[in-house]
């Protein structure tokens, strides 16, 4: 917690129409009347295209996504203390061609907008953060993956708890693909094909879990 990092945006060229982004979190104690970014993308001509306030202060979760202009779409909603401050899965997706943007709360659709159609082209991305270094996410994050394809809510419950691999039916739109389980160190290694790295600016919180108490693939 409290240490951001860059996540090589190489492979993101293929995201325009459909995005998912999905993680683990659990923010510390209070966190609803903190400022934070668990993650921000601009364009090449450094607009917002994706960002996820988790939460504002006002204990909103904002989720913004696609640009035309420097105007981007939006939803949100308030969330509870032991929504932000518990373990939870969230996964957020949009589809330009439907106009639809999801939260989804541990596989259980959590929010939704419609009408959302502006285009999304990430051309750098701050995971921790958000663009400026600044709005730090006070809290624990796993599991990071994104995908150019809208995932259905089938496919999140199916697969939240398990280790992504070739037989995930969109593992072809799998851009990014972060488990966090470095333990030591500023980088963070990209599971996913496209093999990129996550630089910290400084060296994060690294935190130990028992296999009794791991949320997500424990092998017996």
């Amino acid at each position: 917690s409290g240490a951001g990092g860059v996540i090589s945006t190489a492979p993101f060229n293929s995201i325009s129409n459909q995005l998912t982004v999905s993680f683990w979190s659990k923010g510390e104690p209070g966190i609803g009347t903190r400022n934070t970014s668990i993650l921000e993308g601009v364009t090449p001509s450094k607009q917002r295209t994706l960002n996820i306030h988790h939460p504002w202060s006002n204990s909103n979760i904002y989720f913004d996504c696609g640009n035309t202009g420097g105007t981007y779409d939006r939803i949100n909603k308030v969330a509870t203390a032991a929504e932000l401050e518990s373990w939870n899965y969230w996964t957020f997706t949009k589809n330009t061609t439907t106009g639809v943007m999801n939260i989804y709360l541990n596989g259980t659709l959590w929010h939704s907008g419609t009408g959302k159609t502006l285009p999304i082209s990430i051309d750098s991305l701050h995971v921790g953060m958000n663009i400026n270094s600044s709005n730090i996410y006070n809290g624990g994050i796993d599991e990071l993956t994104i995908f150019n394809e809208e995932l259905s809510q089938a496919t999140i419950q199916a697969w939240m708890n398990k280790t992504i691999d070739n037989t995930h039916p969109n593992y072809a739109g799998l851009v990014a693909y972060y488990h966090f389980d470095e333990a030591t160190g500023n980088v963070s290694n990209d599971a996913s094909v496209n093999t990129q790295t996550t630089q910290f600016s400084s060296t994060p919180d690294w935190r130990f879990q028992r296999g009794e108490n791991l949320l997500t693939r424990f092998i017996e």
